[in-house]
């Protein structure tokens, strides 16, 4: 019996160290951050984009943050209402990040003369915040982004099917 949990433990450990799990460097510009919080929270017209995990496939597609864009759908009011509500609602603050980022969402808000990217990772859980094209924050996301999926199923936008598990990425 001890020798399970030897072995329980050696996986748990080597499990942790594959996914990269990393207490996060603490390079957040807080006030960065916070503006990027109140912009997504006051948003009223946004671009939900359907992205292609695998980074760089360098498919001819356009690209967002590197990542292949597969479609987009302008959002009215009520439905960038409801997509900044489903990001917002399944924040939760951590000091630790993976490793792994295949985001398959992203919206997109514009505020004074500045690009707001909030970009989703339902794998490991994330959402990076971009202003301008520069990453000013991470965040856990315990949600699985059912909101921004069926917003983008409704449009009738494609949508990933890639797999990207870590384990069968290994050479």
């Amino acid at each position: 019996m001890a020798i399970d949990r030897v072995l329980t433990v050696l996986l748990a450990a080597l499990w942790l160290s594959a996914c990269g799990l990393v207490q996060s460097p603490g390079t957040d510009d807080d006030a960065a951050v916070r503006r990027a919080f109140v912009v997504l929270k006051s948003a009223r017209a946004a671009t939900l984009y359907s992205l292609e995990p695998v980074p760089e496939a360098q498919s001819g597609a356009p690209r967002l943050h590197s990542y292949d864009v597969l479609g987009s759908v302008r959002l009215k009011a009520a439905a960038t209402v409801r997509a900044s509500n489903a990001i917002l609602g399944e924040l939760e603050p951590s000091d630790w990040i993976a490793a792994c980022f295949n985001p398959r969402q992203a919206l997109r808000v514009v505020a004074d003369d500045h690009v707001f990217d909030y970009v989703v990772c339902d794998e490991c859980g994330r959402v990076r915040f971009y202003r301008d094209g520069k990453i000013v924050g991470e965040e856990s996301y315990r949600g699985r982004s059912p909101v921004l999926k069926r917003l983008l199923t409704e449009a009738g936008i494609r949508q990933s099917t890639s797999d990207v598990d870590m384990w069968k990425r290994a050479p």
